[in-house]
């Protein structure tokens, strides 16, 4: 977590809210007041709980900030160059999902931003060329060229056959292309700052509805992509105060106060935001319906009222799932300070014996 915490503290300045990026749609989600947290309930968001033990040995050992998915009978586990597949029944690893390399079918880094696409039932991850994207079984299903001399940082599916492929710190923020690599629409970027400002590339894409939407990292508007229309804006994130400024970068203390997003979900009734804040992990909650903001007194958690267990981190949310984990080392602060008349349901059992160094128990829940 400390390399990650690193890295996003060379992140870049979010640009203010403009006037031009105001529409009939768009919300302002106020993020200034970090100082006020509270319980917020998983059980707001989801029906009942599933817990996957996974499997822990030498040859799967899950790197540190990992991300879930899931689909069918699997739970896919993306973390550093990992790309790891479990049984979503037991637990049990079922292998690396490809081999990581520049030889055929191989990949050369992972992705965070929608690999799991759930209609074609392939999970992506990128080699020299561009995408590739694998089926479950782990066999190459097809591979994306990227345009010929565009340095796509992430490209996410839109359409079943139109691509979009981000650039960071370039004068085209986003293109739009084809499954040959034809580029079919490109979008300006009005937020190229200097290189010598050591920004780190940052993006997140998530899909609500049959939107994908876009996050960025020098950017505090959340935009759909609309192939027709073009990019939509739909949340304004007001950090007040916190807001990632270049000149308060190079400054150890003013920088601490400064807020770094890592990933945003949604789901019909509330915005989830994960951001990074005094260097440790926070999750803010958006409920769309009253356009109220509240922040999580769990750090980058939610409280597991369901089953008055260990919180439960927030991982991904799509297809109808709320996808979370509970670490070994969050499990233990739990465990430490838990009531002493504290009765667990019998299906928490096995989990009761987590050792430190195993690997996270995946959370999963039915969104309501």
């Amino acid at each position: 977590m400390k390399k990650q915490i690193a890295l996003f503290l060379f992140s870049a300045s979010l640009i203010a809210c403009t006037h031009e990026d105001k529409s009939d749609a768009l919300m302002a989600v106020d993020l200034s007041d970090l100082s006020k947290t509270e319980t917020i309930n998983i059980s707001e968001f989801v029906s009942d709980l599933q817990y996957v033990k996974l499997e822990t040995s030498d040859s799967c050992l899950i790197d540190q900030s990992p991300v879930f998915y899931v689909a069918d009978d699997y739970i896919f586990s993306v973390a550093g160059r990992q790309i790891y597949r479990f049984s979503r029944q037991d637990g049990r690893f079922l292998g690396a999902l490809a081999n990581r390399g520049d030889g055929p079918g191989e990949y050369v880094r992972t992705s965070t931003t929608l690999p799991l696409d759930y209609e074609s039932r392939t999970f992506a991850a990128y080699n020299g060329r561009g995408r590739i994207d694998y089926k479950f079984d782990g066999t190459v299903a097809q591979q994306i060229p990227r345009p010929e001399g565009v340095a796509c940082l992430d490209i996410v599916r839109v359409t079943p056959d139109l691509y979009a492929g981000y650039l960071f710190n370039s004068e085209e923020k986003l293109v739009l292309f084809d499954r040959e690599g034809t580029v079919v629409r490109r979008f300006q970027n009005p937020n190229v700052v200097p290189m010598t400002a050591m920004v780190v590339p940052f993006c997140d894409f998530f899909v609500y509805g049959d939107r994908v939407n876009l996050l960025e990292a020098l950017d505090d508007t959340i935009r759909s992509i609309d192939p027709e229309a073009g990019l939509l804006p739909r949340y304004c994130l007001d950090w007040g105060n916190h807001e990632i400024e270049l000149d308060k970068m190079t400054n150890p203390a003013l920088s601490r106060e400064l807020c770094f997003s890592q990933k945003a979900c949604e789901s019909d009734g509330a915005l989830f935001v994960r951001y990074i804040y005094q260097g440790e992990p926070r999750l803010s909650v958006y409920d769309k319906r009253k356009g109220v903001t509240r922040h999580s007194d769990r750090g980058g958690s939610l409280t597991n009222d369901v089953d008055n267990f260990a919180p439960v981190a927030l991982s991904s949310l799509d297809n109808g799932l709320l996808v979370g984990y509970i670490t070994a080392e969050a499990f233990g602060e739990w465990a430490e300070n838990r009531p002493d008349d504290w009765v667990g349901s019998p299906r928490l059992t096995d989990l009761m014996e987590m050792g430190e160094m195993d690997n996270p128990v995946v959370v999963i829940g039915k969104i309501k």
